[in-house]
């Protein structure tokens, strides 16, 4: 009823994505700091404009430290084509745009913020630990 007429703009189908968007649950607060923080190293500290280049986003993305990648569960190529398929059809990447990606990696893997934290550090080089 109410949900599709919301989200079908009038015209009775709905796509997935936005489905998926309307009920997938949100970061808690520690993850979407976490995820600010990779941002944050990712935006060209001379000039905050609010997005990053796709190819910047993937170039810097470090794909073999992945957990699952580390722990044989998962190809390297796998864990950048999950990122890649999420950034599709963008030119540029906000911070709302890791944020989405991310909330989905939570909710498909089922992980706590400590393991979010922990895949982020890997994966983008944060922290000390690199």
């Amino acid at each position: 009823g109410e949900i599709f007429s919301a989200l079908s703009g009038g015209d009775g189908r709905v796509r997935g994505s936005d489905l998926c968007a309307a009920v997938r649950p949100g970061l808690s607060p520690a993850a979407a700091a976490g995820v600010r923080q990779v941002f944050d190293s990712l935006e060209d500290p001379t000039f905050r404009t609010g997005a990053v280049e796709v190819e910047e986003v993937m170039e810097r993305y470090r794909a073999g430290r992945h957990p699952r990648v580390f722990g044989g569960e998962m190809a390297e190529a796998e864990a950048r084509r999950e990122l890649a398929e999420a950034l599709e059809g963008l030119s540029a990447v906000v911070e709302g745009d890791l944020a989405a990606y991310y909330a989905d990696v939570v909710a498909g893997y089922g992980l706590s913020d400590a393991e979010l934290l922990e895949l982020l550090r890997l994966t983008w080089g944060l922290g000390n630990r690199n």
